[in-house]
């Protein structure tokens, strides 16, 4: 399993594809779960919209931002959003502020429910 939050889902995916790419030199190995929480990539604040290769199932809770820096919702880019290759089965992909703002980058890492969501993946998986 792996899972990160903001630059570190940008580093999950960068590792699930090294994974993926050096397969055949690693051995037999199973990436059952990966998640994101809030995903931008490694190497800038763009959204981290890539599923992660070779991820039995991945979960993704994001944000949204907003463009006016004078809002009290701008997040300086800083905000995930959804996979553009989700696989069926994959147990969530949520936006936590549909239907309005609610909450910022830095406080999605301590949201409950996208907690709850990737404890309840790990849970089963492991069963």
């Amino acid at each position: 399993m792996i899972y990160g939050y903001s630059r570190g889902d940008g580093a999950t995916f960068d590792m699930a594809d090294e994974l993926n790419d050096n397969s055949a030199a690693i051995g037999n190995f199973t990436l059952s779960l990966t998640a994101y929480i809030d995903a931008v990539t490694q190497t800038s604040a763009a959204q981290e919209n890539r599923r992660p290769p070779g991820s039995g199932y991945h979960i993704n809770y994001y944000q949204e931002g907003v463009a006016n820096p004078l809002s009290p919702w701008f997040d300086y880019g800083l905000d995930g959003g959804p996979i553009g290759d989700p696989a069926p089965g994959d147990p969530a992909e949520v936006n936590v502020d549909a239907g309005g703002q609610t909450i910022r980058h830095g406080e999605i890492d301590e949201h409950g429910p996208a907690i709850n969501a990737i404890r309840n993946g790990i849970m089963s998986v492991l069963k």
